[in-house]
Formats: C-alpha cells, structure tokens, sequence
C-alpha cells in the first residue's frame, strides 16, 4: 500500500470520540480516553485578564471597539481566563496499537504548533507501531487541537479577524513627526502601537 493510500484509510478510519474502534484491514486498534486537566496546578492564581496591565487592556478595548469580528469572535475568549476554558480541561487521547497483541511500551507522539488535526501524523503513528511493536499516544498540546474551541480552527472566521488585524497595522499614523516610530517600520506603525511602544507620548 502506496503512502497516499494509507493517509486516506487512517484519515477515513480515525475519530477522536470515545470508544474502542477496530481496523481489520490494518490490523489497528484505536482507544480514545477522556483526560482530566488538573487545571489549579496548572494555572497561577488570579484572572490574568483582569490582572492585565491597564495600558494593555486599553489597546485591547480599542481595537475590538474598531473590529467587528474581533470583537465578536475573540472577546468573550479573551477576557475569560484560561482555566476557565473547559476544551481544554477536558479532552479525549487517542491510543493506537497492533490488534491482538498487548504493549507494556508506549511512544509518546507530540504535534507542532498550530496544528488543527492529526489526520498528517496518522502515518506515521502507523509506521511506529508495525516497526517497534509498540503503542503510540497522540497527546494534544494545550489549546491545540481537540483541546481548542472549534471556532479558532474555522478557517472562514479566521480569515475576517485576519483581515481585521492587517488593516490595523498598514499605513503609517499621524504621529510619525513625534518621533514614536523611530527604528520601526513605518508599516506596523499605529496609534495604539505608538501607545504600546512608548506610553508617554502625546
């Protein structure tokens, strides 16, 4: 079986709901267990929004108040603290192995940043299993993956915020002769990153 032949089985085969699901084809067993985030060890004390430097929270309002989507989409995120977030505290792992042999090794395999899906690492979670006879654990990193809300993976939502930001750092603002952009770009220079670079400006 070709690369792209398996890529398209595992992806067709894979789901990250609970259960026990089987592959005769490939002779594969597929666990996927819930996980418990043990968030009060985790997460320092306090609000993190709420304990934000006040000059940070006035850029942050400033921009949503200019940005529909951003403010739409991002600001209940945003101003909610991370531990409160429950797609993260409490999320499925997906264990893979050799039908009808038991394993007492695991491979822990891990993702990039960014990553929306495991459907790429299939294969080789694959290839790990049939060459050293272990299992493999497909563990998602914080706020990646299945442990995000499914609105930061939704590509068309995304793209408004996306363009809402761009927007927010082209051109060059009226405060250039105030010598706030100096050894910056005048690309990314704004009123509210003059602001942020230096607070006392006028």
């Amino acid at each position: 079986m070709n690369y792209l032949d398996l890529y398209k089985k595992l992806k067709e085969f894979y789901t990250q709901e609970p259960g026990v699901y089987q592959n005769p084809e490939l002779s594969i067993t597929l666990t996927n267990n819930y996980f418990n985030s043990d968030v009060k060890k985790a997460f320092p004390p306090g609000d993190e929004y709420q304990d934000m430097n006040p000059l940070m929270k006035a850029l942050m309002k400033y921009f949503l108040g200019r940005n529909e989507y951003s403010d739409k989409y991002l600001l209940k995120m945003l101003t909610v603290p991370d531990m409160a977030i429950s797609e993260n505290n409490r999320f499925t792992y997906s264990i893979l192995s050799s039908t009808g042999t038991v394993s007492t090794e695991a491979i822990v395999l891990l993702h990039g940043l960014n990553e929306r899906g495991w459907e790429k690492y299939l294969p080789w979670a694959y290839y790990l299993i049939k060459n050293t006879g272990k299992s493999v654990i497909l563990f998602p990193n914080a706020f990646h993956m299945n442990r995000a809300p499914a609105s930061w993976s939704d590509f068309r939502m995304m793209k408004e915020i996306a363009i809402e930001r761009k927007k927010s750092v082209t051109g060059c603002c009226s405060l250039k002769s105030r010598k706030c952009c100096n050894f910056y770009p005048t690309s990314i220079c704004t009123p509210e990153v003059c602001l942020l670079r230096n607070p006392n400006y006028q």
